[in-house]
């Protein structure tokens, strides 16, 4: 089973995607976001190589991987966001 979409009251979570390179790439680019992330602005070779760990990484793991936040339909929220471990025998919405 793919990774689900998942709501809250604020914020939509949706599997990270190949439409999503061009948002990383324009934040992870941006000095001044990566400063508040401590971090250095990244190259987009740089980006489009995380990116690529990032969907292969997604596909080991059935229902696992990373997600986009997004509020409002917009990718503002931050994000990708990803589990911190892969549990043994994952479940969502138990």
């Amino acid at each position: 089973m793919p990774q689900q979409i998942l709501h809250t009251e604020r914020i939509t979570l949706v599997p990270l995607a190949d439409g999503h390179l061009e948002w990383e790439t324009e934040l992870d680019s941006d000095p001044e976001v990566m400063r508040s992330l401590g971090g250095r602005a990244s190259t987009r070779e740089e980006v489009e190589s995380s990116h690529a760990t990032r969907m292969a990484a997604a596909r080991k793991v059935d229902r696992l991987g990373f997600w986009v936040g997004l509020v409002d339909d917009s990718s503002s929220a931050g994000g990708p966001f990803r589990p911190h471990t892969a549990p043994t025998n994952p479940t969502i919405g138990t």
